[in-house]
């Protein structure tokens, strides 16, 4: 008797999963590519009894009755709609300044220099030529004093030079003066009117051309006549 009983009630489950999958089955739109998609089941109000667990048929119940197993169905998800593309905004060209031509330098022409006007000559005649005095400017020479002569002993200079005598004896005074010993006339103004001691100095500028003769007074004084000697040539 509970044989029959769970057999009915087998009998039953499959054919109210039947009826489920018929109706879905009609419901779902059919597919040319031959998949078929997955349809969860929708259990009606009607076959709440099947939410109870059934009792698990035997391994001999079902190889007695013979009821084919379910066929499990994997539904394949139908692909959405492409997502729409938005179109990328067109750069517009952009304008490229052109340089404004610029203006050629305006290029005057350069004035001719003018001849030089010539300077007039001063009223009153020829202008003199310098004299060779003023003509160049005037040196000076120097004559060192030693215990026994000048040096240097000749001198040559020009009209306007100066000859500046310097004592380096330190052990005696000196007197260079014009010739003849003692009155010293032959250049007149060539005379210290005295000794010179060490490093003292005696200066004399001369004017007039020729050659004058010059010695020490104080060592002819001593030796009775003129021992140290000089000349001074002045040339033209």
């Amino acid at each position: 008797m509970i044989k029959r009983v769970l057999i009915a009630l087998a009998v039953v489950s499959a054919l109210s999963i039947g009826v489920i999958l018929l109706r879905s089955f009609l419901r779902t739109p059919h597919r040319t590519d031959g998949v078929v998609p997955l349809v969860t089941p929708m259990v009606s109000p009607e076959s709440s009894f099947l939410q109870t667990p059934l009792p698990t048929a035997s391994p001999e119940l079902l190889t007695t009755t013979g009821t084919p197993a379910a066929t499990e169905v994997i539904m394949t998800p139908s692909p959405g709609p492409n997502p729409s593309k938005t179109p990328s905004p067109t750069p517009k060209p952009t304008a490229t300044p052109q340089p404004s031509p610029k203006a050629s330098p305006v290029i005057s022409p350069t004035p001719e220099p003018s001849a030089p006007e010539p300077t007039p000559s001063p009223a009153g005649g020829p202008t003199p030529s310098p004299t060779p005095e003023s003509a160049r400017a005037p040196r000076e020479f120097f004559v060192f004093i030693l215990s026994s002569q000048f040096q240097p002993q000749a001198l040559e200079i020009l009209p306007g030079d100066t000859v500046t005598w310097v004592n380096k004896d330190k052990d005696k005074l000196h007197w260079p003066a014009s010739d003849p010993h003692p009155t010293h006339t032959a250049y007149p103004g060539l005379d210290p009117l005295g000794d010179l001691s060490y490093e003292e100095r005696y200066s004399f500028t001369f004017r007039a051309p020729g050659t004058f003769s010059y010695h020490d007074h104080t060592a002819a004084v001593i030796a009775g006549t003129a021992t140290i000697k000089g000349t001074v040539v002045v040339t033209e």
